[in-house]
């Protein structure tokens, strides 16, 4: 079962976060804001900067907070890229003034990088909240995700991988779940076999908590769910499956009829696709 820690704590003591940021004024006024909220806080005034201490030997961050827009030999979101190069684990969150920026949405969409959220810029009490949730879910996640991962690095089944969801399930939302599902396949896209079963797994066991409910609303339909989240009834499977790839692209899905013991038909077409 996962051990849960406090938000502002990791397995080992107090989490350590790099703040990255070039104007000193709002540097210094994130960093003590993190401070008063019992983190251990670091700071960098460039994404040259930051790389650099990632890179140190002895670097141990729990989350890097990264502006996008910075002067010098490269912005934000190339030290993204050269900060998750090197370690996929160390989460980041984009702390900027240009969220609604399309431009830059779709620099981090295609340089592949996966990050916790973004945070707009100046930090004030709605989005302090916001960035608050975010460090906090990111540290939530990490023993979940090394749970997982440990479970997937020792011989097991797809009933294993279902117990252990299971019992994580008594514990955490579905959604935070498939979060932490989806950091296990970004991060390990070829070390597990057994991960092409993770989804399925979530798939079913949120069919499961589901079921009486769908029985009362959907009652001799098929329902179907992705990543743990339910994606729609209809009386044609072929058309109801179809309407999912149309929407999502290619992946493992659920799909089964709500009717009395008719049993679970799992859909895989195909199994996840390796980046």
């Amino acid at each position: 079962m996962a051990t849960a820690h406090p938000p502002h704590m990791t397995a080992t003591g107090t989490a350590t976060l790099l703040v990255v940021e070039d104007e000193i004024v709002a540097r210094n006024e994130l960093a003590t804001m993190l401070k008063t909220h019992g983190y251990s806080v670091e700071s960098a005034d460039s994404g040259p900067d930051a790389v650099t201490k990632v890179s140190e030997p002895d670097s141990e961050f729990s989350v890097v907070l990264l502006d996008i827009k910075m002067p010098g030999e490269f912005d934000g979101i190339e030290a993204a890229c050269r900060i998750q190069a090197r370690d996929r684990e160390i989460p980041i969150i984009l702390v900027t003034g240009f969220v609604h920026d399309s431009s830059y949405q779709e620099r981090v969409q295609r340089a592949g990088l996966r990050v916790e959220g973004w945070v707009d810029k100046p930090i004030m009490l709605g989005n302090k909240d916001t960035l608050l949730h975010l460090i906090e879910r990111a540290l939530q996640k990490q023993p979940v995700r090394r749970e997982i991962e440990a479970t997937l690095s020792t011989e097991t089944t797809p009933a294993a991988i279902q117990r252990l969801l299971k019992e994580l399930n008594e514990e955490f939302e579905i959604a935070f779940l498939a979060a932490v599902i989806q950091d296990v396949l970004w991060m390990h896209p070829t070390e597990y076999p057994m991960a092409d079963e993770l989804f399925p797994g979530l798939n079913l066991l949120a069919y499961q908590s589901r079921k009486s409910e769908l029985e009362r609303q959907y009652a001799g339909s098929f329902v179907a769910f992705l990543e743990g989240e339910f994606k729609g009834a209809d009386p044609d499977r072929n058309e109801l499956i179809k309407t999912i790839y149309a929407q999502c692209g290619r992946t493992d899905i659920l799909v089964t009829r709500i009717a009395v013991n008719e049993p679970v038909i799992k859909v895989r077409h195909p199994k996840r696709v390796i980046p």
